[in-house]
């Protein structure tokens, strides 16, 4: 039994081979001559952007943060892309074995974080016939039932949470709050039950280890690994990256300095996400190094480039 065991875990370690492949020929993972930063903060030296493997242009983008539309159109965009509708097929029959024994299947539920989450988690939950609870970073959240047609409560539901990228974790899980915040404790919030992730790609940078300690095991369909890199990449500063993410970033920010993040700075860049001001806390002690040469060597090109004071930034 314990081998059997053993086996099965091997197996479920595995990158799925289709989505693996899926992921490079619609460019859903893509090589990077220079780096960027990345949501977290973090900076790497190539791109996954799950969202690709919709095939729809950024279609997506149109519904805004309206999860149901957004979910509708994932529906639609599955019934007419047979690629994607694998993937969600792939996804449905992993997802579905990885409630718990004494989860009654009326009281199951799928779970996606705004909001690309939603692209996965919303057809999942279709497919299975489960409500979806949709997830946002406000703190609001609501569940719909398996149709869309109403409204529903999530107290009293066991959840699977899907999401479409795992790099730290935070969005989920972030104990460094006090109490911690994310979708795992919002859901707790509303009297549901969650022990279990599905991430369709996982950058191996942590966010396992952060989910432990929320009680949630995390299930990958893809991890960027080295077996995948070596696999699917032409660019060998991403199998070097993939060894070791941190010691890479920090000794491409040493040597080569920070000329190739200005661009984050700039107000277009800004109005998407934070991942700029969390690059200045992730890497705030190199940034610092030697009298805050790096930092005083980033503001001054910022500030020549767009006007812009990093110092007033809060970061």
């Amino acid at each position: 039994m314990f081998h059997a065991f053993i086996h099965i875990l091997q197996i479920r370690l595995m990158s799925h081979p289709i989505i693996s492949k899926l992921l490079v020929e619609t460019g859903a993972y893509r090589d990077l001559d220079t780096p960027v930063i990345l949501t977290s903060g973090r900076i790497g030296i190539y791109y996954v952007n799950t969202e690709k493997l919709l095939q729809d242009g950024g279609k997506f983008n149109d519904y805004g943060d309206n999860s149901q539309q957004m979910i509708a159109h994932a529906m639609l965009v599955m019934n007419d892309n047979p690629s994607f509708g694998k993937v969600i097929d792939i996804m449905s029959a992993e997802i579905d074995s990885m409630f718990l024994s004494d989860d009654s299947k009326n009281a199951r539920a799928i779970s996606g974080g705004q909001r690309r989450d939603w692209l996965f988690s919303g057809p999942v939950a279709a497919m299975l016939g489960y409500p979806h609870i949709s997830l946002y970073k406000d703190g609001r959240f609501y569940a719909l039932s398996h149709d869309f047609s109403k409204d529903v409560s999530i107290g009293g539901y066991s959840a699977v949470h899907v999401s479409d990228l795992m790099t730290s974790g935070s969005s989920s899980y972030d104990s460094r709050e006090t109490p911690p915040t994310g979708w795992i404790p919002m859901i707790r919030t509303g009297n549901a039950r969650i022990h279990k992730l599905a991430t369709v790609v996982s950058r191996l940078e942590g966010g396992e280890q952060a989910l432990k300690k929320a009680d949630v095991d995390v299930f990958s369909f893809v991890q960027i690994d080295e077996d995948f890199v070596r696999a699917q990449s032409k660019n060998t500063k991403a199998l070097e990256y993939v060894k070791d993410p941190d010691g890479w970033s920090e000794r491409f920010l040493r040597e080569q300095g920070v000329e190739a993040f200005v661009n984050a700075f700039g107000p277009d860049a800004m109005k998407k996400d934070a991942r700029a001001l969390k690059f200045l806390k992730v890497y705030k002690n190199i940034l610092d190094e030697d009298g805050g040469k790096k930092y005083n060597e980033l503001s001054s090109k910022v500030k020549e480039k767009f006007g812009t004071d990093i110092t007033q930034m809060g970061a």
